[in-house]
């Protein structure tokens, strides 16, 4: 089994790219990641983020406020945007790590952030950036 995490994984609509073998998994991918995410063995986010992370649809002042596909604005790296969104997290890193935020939704809160896990880093994404405008 190959595996990389993408957001966040407490929340419903975690997304991982995976390979697995078993055709019942590929079939089913994101009720499989939603039954991980729920296990009392996992932890939020995998164990990847030493912080925290929640549904952005239900933070203060979200500009998205519905579940459904949307457009949500962000500034990445100083650049105002606005990119794909399917309900995605916020994420808030713990006091003390060495993390960089990439993006922030308009109300401030985290949209994008690389930070240490263990000997390397790992990235995590909200918003969908590599979507297309199609």
């Amino acid at each position: 089994m190959r595996e990389a995490a993408g957001t966040a994984g407490g929340h419903p609509d975690a997304h991982t790219t995976a390979e697995y073998e078993d055709p019942a998994i590929q079939s089913d991918f994101p009720a499989f990641v939603r039954t991980l995410a729920a296990s009392p063995d996992s932890t939020r986010g995998f164990g990847l983020l030493s912080g925290d992370l929640d549904q952005y649809i239900t933070s203060p002042d979200a500009t998205v406020t519905t579940e459904d596909n949307a457009l949500v604005e962000v500034e990445w790296r100083g650049r105002l945007r606005k990119v794909f969104f399917q309900d995605g997290p916020y994420f808030t890193p713990a006091p003390g790590t060495d993390t960089t935020v990439l993006a922030r939704y308009t109300n401030g809160l985290a949209a994008a952030l690389v930070t240490s896990y263990g000997a390397g880093r790992v990235a995590v994404v909200g918003p969908h950036p590599e979507a297309t405008a199609d």
